[in-house]
C-alpha cells in the first residue's frame, strides 16, 4: 500500500497491489487511535480518501484484507 501525496492537504490517494476480489477495509485513525473514517474498497488498485475536514496532524491508514493488515501513516498539513 502506498499513500500519495504525503504530506497531504485535502485528500490522499491509496494505491494497493494484489488486492483480491473480496476487496478490503480502509480505516483512518488519529494519533490517539480514534477511528476518523472507514470505507470499503473493491478489488481495484486505487482509492481516494478525503481529508479536507481533518485537523493538521499525523494519521494512520490501515488496510484489512483477507486476514492481512497493513498500516501506513499520512501527515495532514493545512496551509
Amino acid at each position: 500500500m502506498n499513500l500519495t501525496p504525503n504530506p497531504a492537504t485535502t485528500q490522499v490517494e491509496v494505491w494497493v497491489e494484489g488486492l483480491n476480489e473480496n476487496g478490503g477495509t480502509l480505516t483512518v485513525s488519529d494519533a490517539q487511535g480514534r477511528v476518523i473514517r472507514q470505507l470499503s474498497i473493491a478489488d481495484r488498485e486505487h482509492s481516494t480518501v478525503d481529508l479536507w475536514d481533518f485537523a493538521a496532524g499525523m494519521y494512520f491508514v490501515t488496510l484489512r484484507s483477507s486476514g492481512r493488515v497493513v498500516t501506513k501513516w499520512v501527515m495532514v498539513s493545512k496551509l
